[in-house]
């Protein structure tokens, strides 16, 4: 059963890739990773960042910014609505204050993520959290290249993967709730 699901699934993605002609996979197949417009702007991006630092050009002002300081040779017919990479767009946004809120995050989950890796699973709670770990690195991630909690559905599972790591474990003391 697991052979003919697994081939299943090739074959469905293959009759997929073949059958489709959307213009991601178009693009993927004909152009060249660094020909791509969102990683040539990540450059000028920085070096803007870098202007507007410590305080940040402020949030929500990418679009205005961007098209100040935007560089000849990257001019397009569309405009540049975002960085395509979060990381870099909180840094030119918020500046030092962003980076501080990223930290803080960043501490906040490597610590929960650590003592939730290290805890042998005894429940579904444990699990939940490992799951809600993995869930937010793979957001973040992909923030890297893109900007992935901008769409509303990813950025409800985020809050969900939030809540799943940040709940405490499920184990109460022994004398809970009796009074």
């Amino acid at each position: 059963r697991v052979l003919i699901g697994a081939f299943g699934a090739i074959m469905l993605g293959a009759i997929t890739f073949l059958m489709a002609r959307a213009p991601a996979v178009d693009r993927l197949s004909r152009e060249d990773e660094t020909d791509d417009l969102r990683f040539r702007i990540w450059g000028p991006i920085a070096e803007m960042a870098e202007k507007y630092f410590p305080l940040g050009s402020g949030a929500g002002s990418f679009v205005e910014v961007y098209q100040v300081g935007e560089f000849d040779n990257l001019l397009k017919v569309n405009y540049v609505n975002h960085a395509h990479n979060d990381w870099l767009e909180i840094y030119l946004t918020l500046g030092l204050p962003g980076l501080l809120l990223l930290g803080v995050a960043a501490v906040a989950f490597l610590t929960a993520a650590w003592r939730y890796s290290r805890s042998p699973v005894r429940d579904r709670c444990t699990s939940y959290s490992r799951l809600g770990a993995i869930v937010l690195f793979l957001l973040a991630l992909a923030s890297v290249a893109d900007y992935p909690l901008r769409v509303p559905s990813l950025a409800c599972v985020f809050v969900i993967a939030c809540i799943w790591l940040a709940s405490p474990d499920s184990k109460l003391p022994k004398n809970a709730g009796t009074s």
